[in-house]
């Protein structure tokens, strides 16, 4: 197959941006679905543009931003779009004007605190204060929902964990039948009764703002940080769609180690006779001549010492393409011969020249593969005894053509797979895997050997690797993507310049 590079960077393009305007269609979703009157997403492209309502009561209230807004940042989950950042400035907020939501009122906010904001004070998030409600980060760094019903009595709920700095988080704040409670991360906080209604009042200018409280400029708590996807409801949200928000809007949890399961296995029988009683091994398999790296399958499989690679091979081994031939020296090993090329030589396993670190082997796979396993083979006769460890780290690249040399962990191309240590033993396997079922998609994999500390060679036989290749989209297919995609942002672009309600709506693709 003949690779396409420029086919892998638009299918990987046009994979992420479906995946995110997948989550974010499901957010706005979710939220749209509970019925807020007012939701701000700050999609703007300027701050000279109003701050749109996509509430209920869209085209009512945009909010006008003021001071030191910058737009266009990362929200809490990159699928979401775009965030703002307020630099904590007195004078620094979005007015919305001013509107009373009735008797209940749930605000709900992303928001995320700068550790540049100072400590010991507030940090507004929504705010229309002192006369009405106010959701905040306090001075004990806890979420904090606070409010005045119609008899001008005070109340106050906290989370009761805290909010931790430049980290996103969810708050909500709620207020009904006398109750107020506030809610972090989709976990309910305290709850104090207040009794009656919500108080219709505010300061002088009686307005509601985003990033600061009061008036705006004096004693008003401006918040330093980013916020995001604020709604404000005439009613109250319950624990169960706090919840369903919370995980809609949630960046997904951190994938696991790619190679979180490593098993290194040893065989010490002293007369095996090979092949047949090499990788006779409690639980590995033994050496494969069909699995999808080795040269039997067709698939095009190639390994060659990596450029960059600290030593080269050593004089006496055999070649690396040995290392996916299907054999397992199969001739009978004498160590006193191991420059022998006779019966008795070790023809059929490779090894670098001796050095901390030994050398480099790069697996190149023709196109994308789901690596499901990865299984390495070692061993010598028993005279050698010390020769069959295995130390190394295997990287996983999808990248056409990565820079194998150098520090990898520093290098954006790869992927830290896992780390193998084990022996000596006259036979040694390693195999490794995931609890995900999965070890990445990559186009190579590459092996950094190193020493084990016996100060010998180590002989390696074996490379097999289970997986399966990633089909290429066709071209029709790419362009069937992107002209939905185009159509969809134009559908879109065309509800919002009408006003209607994108949930009154439907978009058929």
């Amino acid at each position: 197959m003949t690779a396409k590079p420029h086919l892998s960077l638009l299918v990987a393009c046009v994979a992420s941006c479906v995946a995110a305007s997948t989550v974010r269609a499901q957010y706005d979703a979710v939220v749209q679905g509970d019925n807020p009157l007012y939701y701000y997403r700050f999609e703007e492209a300027s701050t000279a543009s109003p701050a749109v309502n996509e509430g209920l009561f869209a085209g009512l209230n945009d909010g006008t931003y003021t001071g030191g807004i910058t737009l266009g940042l990362p929200s809490s989950n990159p699928a979401l779009g775009n965030a703002m950042r307020l630099d904590g400035a007195a004078g620094t907020f979005v007015d919305l004007g001013l509107f009373h939501p009735g008797d209940s009122v749930t605000v709900e906010a992303w928001v995320n605190l700068s550790s540049a904001a100072p400590a010991g004070t507030f940090h507004a998030a929504v705010a229309r204060w002192d006369g009405s409600y106010e959701l905040d980060v306090a001075n004990s760094e806890l979420a904090n929902f606070v409010v005045r019903n119609d008899a001008n009595t005070f109340g106050v709920a906290a989370s009761g964990a805290g909010v931790t700095r430049d980290a996103w988080h969810h708050l909500v704040g709620v207020f009904d039948s006398g109750n107020v409670t506030v809610f972090l991360d989709g976990v309910q906080g305290t709850t104090q009764a207040v009794g009656g209604v919500l108080q219709d009042a505010g300061p002088v200018p009686d307005r509601i703002l985003i990033g600061g409280t009061r008036s705006g400029t004096v004693s008003s708590f401006n918040f330093n940080g980013s916020i995001d996807e604020v709604a404000i409801y005439n009613y109250a949200l319950s624990p169960a769609q706090v919840s369903a928000h919370y995980n809609a809007g949630s960046p997904p949890p951190p994938p696991p180690v790619p190679g979180d399961i490593v098993v290194f296995e040893t065989n010490n029988e002293p007369n095996f006779a090979l092949p047949a009683a090499f990788g006779s091994f409690p639980t590995i398999p033994s050496p494969s001549n069909s699995d999808y790296a080795d040269q039997n399958s067709g698939n095009g499989v190639t390994i060659a010492v990596a450029q960059g690679s600290p030593n080269p091979m050593a004089p006496n081994s055999g070649d690396v393409v040995r290392l996916n031939d299907g054999v397992i020296m199969d001739q009978d090993i004498d160590c006193c011969d191991v420059g022998g090329n006779g019966p008795n030589g070790v023809v059929d396993a490779a090894w670098f020249v001796d050095g901390s670190q030994r050398g480099r082997w790069l697996m190149t796979m023709p196109t994308l593969v789901d690596v499901e396993s990865i299984a390495t083979y070692a061993g010598i006769a028993a005279c050698c005894q010390n020769r069959g460890a295995q130390n190394y780290t295997v990287w996983g690249s999808a990248a056409e053509n990565p820079d194998s040399a150098g520090n990898l962990a520093n290098n954006a191309d790869w992927v830290k797979i896992a780390d193998v240590s084990g022996g000596p033993a006259l036979q040694t396997a390693a195999q490794i895997s995931s609890s995900t079922g999965s070890l990445g998609v990559y186009r190579h994999l590459l092996f950094d050997i190193s020493s084990g500390g016996d100060g010998v060679h180590d002989f390696y036989g074996e490379i097999d690797v289970v997986g399966a290749p990633i089909p290429e989209p066709s071209t029709v297919a790419l362009a069937l993507i992107g002209c939905t995609a185009m159509f969809v942002a134009r559908r879109m672009r065309s509800i919002h310049r009408s006003g209607q309600a994108a949930s009154d709506t439907q978009l058929v693709v």
